[in-house]
């Protein structure tokens, strides 16, 4: 810089100034876009033009000496504007909320965007219908933003912009039910796979499944991707199965309770077809060992901005045995609720590490209508199996005409979970230490082997607010304690509040009246066709009943009406006010029975975790509640020790041996018992 004595100078510096867009979001050719829900989505350029620099000019003066000449500093720099439209998706959507531009976070209103919802027939942009009319397009079904100067600063790129977008189906729940996503995928007439409505059956049953269990997702397609690739995806979020069969897509939960999912049939040596010396049934099992013991949904948190969110599920004690065994991470980016993530990871580990047993059998084609998913029941003396429940996972027809039957575990409450309140990152965090209280004094007792086929105890608690289960631990002498089982959420059980007599079967007659309120259980009615099928299946005092229609007549008192008296060969009899009433679901756990414990006392201490899973008791802060065990056969005694013959079982008495029933004698046979004993 110079200054001249007498004389004014000016000295000009400018900026070079940007002539054209540089854009790095348009890509032709890429698929549109399917958005479900309420998600983050990145944009795809569309259109743009009208690029304008704006120019700004600042200057400076200084005076010289004396008074005279002087200098006068110009600097002109530039901003730019330009005109955009940016596709988003299929449409119509229900709006777009957040704009995240680079490091910030702002909306559509504060950019100067008008939103495009994508209705068919949609009308083009009057901005483009006027000044550049050749390329006005309506984008029928396509949703997008659109403004004439989005403001780019200094730079003459377009900003790295990503828009929260509520897309197809979105309601008041942002969200969006896994069946209703599936079934428009599946048959939309603009980008659906084309698959006909008439070859869907009737998913009111996974609708129920869906709503039940908050199987609610955001999904978004960008690629272009198989329908079985989503179908399977969808099916592993919401523990579905696809069953084709009847020339119809059936979709069929995995329900671990039999009022839902009921035995098709009871199977019985006489039904298998092997060859000489094969094995009627053969089983296949996965060790201990090498189940997984660990599991991971990757989902995305709507509250954090849709950033990542890994929710994980794991069990310490057989990590502690075995080692970590990870399952592959399943990606749920379509999951943006971390408490269904963790719904997800919980189910999936609890599959794993108890659904290890296969089955394989062959039926004769009298058994054509059974198709994968159903539950039927397994007997097999010879292979110690006795009403053995089991879940069909393939039927297969051999060049013979004859079934091959595939199947895996069916254990009730196997695939419950309990509800998890996830924490978040930028708002209220739950304690996850908080105390769960002691779970209520529970319900123990024994069903008839004809219902379980073995001798089993059943349990069923609840507890308070913030109970969310609990593990059950059993001992012989109320010292040394092991792990029986887990109760993973509030069993539904009460008392009677009035006499019930004992009736007929069906009893139309009667009316059962119990009170809830010790579980803050609650009942649904049925049709009579679910109750005649015992889809209601309760305990009342030693006889199990169904149950259609149920009246509530005040908080957590209901009136039962239309009831199956004394099933599974239990007695229809009278039980007094205060007996035990307990519904049998999923959330009653069971566990098997060692017959030589008839007539000893057991002792059971519940060691309750909160509604996060966390807070756990320890054995030492909870008291015992003991349990004389019942027999629910008939007691046999070989010399002094007894032992317990269920329904079905066999009893083997060795040459030579004396064994004594109901004062009767036997040296030599083969006992079986039916509910009574039979000698053969």
């Amino acid at each position: 810089m110079s200054f001249f004595f007498g004389k004014k100078t000016t000295i000009s510096n400018s900026e070079n100034m940007m002539s054209a867009l540089q854009v790095q979001t348009a890509s032709q050719g890429v698929p549109i876009t399917i958005l479900f829900g309420t998600n983050r989505l990145s944009g795809n350029s569309l259109w743009y033009g009208d690029f304008t620099p704006i120019s700004h000019i600042e200057s400076q003066s200084s005076g010289g000496k004396g008074g005279g000449g002087g200098t006068t500093q110009t600097n002109t720099t530039y901003t730019y504007t330009t005109g955009v439209i940016i596709g988003l998706c299929e449409g119509p959507i229900a709006g777009v909320d957040k704009v995240w531009q680079d490091k910030s976070i702002t909306n559509v209103s504060a950019l100067g965007f008008s939103v495009f919802e994508g209705d068919q027939g949609q009308a083009p942009w009057s901005y483009m219908t006027t000044n550049h009319p050749t390329e006005a397009f309506g984008y029928t079904f396509t949703a997008y933003l659109a403004t004439a100067a989005l403001q780019l600063g200094d730079n003459s790129g377009m900003p790295n912009m990503t828009y929260e977008t509520r897309g197809l189906e979105v309601s008041e729940n942002p969200d969006v039910a896994v069946d209703v996503v599936l079934r428009r995928m599946l048959t939309d007439p603009i980008f659906g796979a084309g698959f006909p409505v008439g070859n869907i059956d009737d998913w009111s049953q996974f609708t129920d499944w869906v709503e039940s269990n908050g199987y609610l997702i955001s999904p978004r397609y960008d690629t272009q991707t198989p329908m079985a690739e989503i179908l399977t995806q969808l099916c592993k979020v919401s523990n579905t199965a696809p069953v084709w069969s009847e020339n119809l897509l059936k979709m069929r939960p995995f329900y671990d309770a039999f009022d839902n999912a009921p035995v098709r049939y009871a199977l019985s040596p006489d039904d298998y077809i092997a060859g000489p010396g094969e094995d009627p049934i053969i089983i296949t099992r996965v060790r201990q060992a090498d189940a997984y013991n660990m599991a991971q949904v990757e989902g995305v948190e709507r509250s954090n901005n849709y950033n990542i969110y890994l929710a994980e599920a794991k069990d310490q004690a057989s990590i502690d045995a075995y080692g970590v065994r990870p399952m592959n991470v399943l990606r749920a980016h379509e999951v943006c609720l971390p408490d269904l993530s963790r719904k997800i990871v919980q189910t999936m580990l609890q599959r794993a590490l108890y659904i290890r047993n296969n089955y394989e059998f062959t039926l004769p084609w009298k058994y054509s209508r059974l198709e994968p998913m159903d539950v039927v029941t397994l007997t097999e003396p010879e292979m110690g199996m006795f009403l053995t429940p089991v879940r069909l996972t393939a039927v297969e027809e051999d060049d013979t005409g004859n079934l091959k039957m595939t199947a895996e575990d069916f254990f009730t409450g196997t695939l419950t979970t309990g509800n998890f309140a996830a924490p978040t990152t930028n708002a209220f965090v739950p304690n996850q230490n908080v105390s769960p209280g002691n779970a209520n004094p529970p319900v123990i007792f024994q069903p008839p082997v004809e219902f379980t086929g073995q001798p089993q105890v059943w349990l069923a608690t609840a507890g308070g607010a913030n109970w969310g289960g609990a593990e059950v631990w059993a001992s012989n002498d109320n010292v040394s304690y092991s792990k029986m089982g887990v109760v993973s959420g509030p069993a539904r059980y009460g008392t009677l509040t009035a006499n019930f007599p004992s009736g007929g079967d069906p009893d139309t007659i009667n009316t059962l009246s119990a009170n809830l309120s010790a579980s803050a259980g609650t009942l649904s009615s049925v049709t009579t066709a679910q109750a005649n099928g015992l889809a209601t299946i309760s305990y009342v005092g030693g006889e199990l009943l169904s149950y259609a229609n149920a009246n509530l007549t005040s908080p957590f008192n209901y009136g039962l009406t239309y009831l199956r008296r004394g099933t599974y060969g239990t007695e229809s009899k009278a039980h007094l006010t205060g007996t035990q009433f307990v519904r049998l679901d999923g959330a009653v756990m069971s566990a098997n029975l060692d017959p030589s414990l008839v007539g000893t006392t057991i002792y059971i201490k519940l060691l309750s975790y909160n509604t996060t899973s966390g807070g756990q008791q320890e054995l030492a802060d909870v008291s015992a509640h003991s349990y004389v065990v019942q027999p629910t056969g008939i007691v046999v005694t070989n010399g002094s020790v007894p032992y317990l013959i269920g329904a079905g079982q066999y009893f083997y008495i060795a040459p030579g041996t004396q064994v004594s029933v109901a004062n009767r004698m036997y040296i030599y046979g083969r006992l079986k018992c039916y509910g009574r004993l039979v000698v053969n």
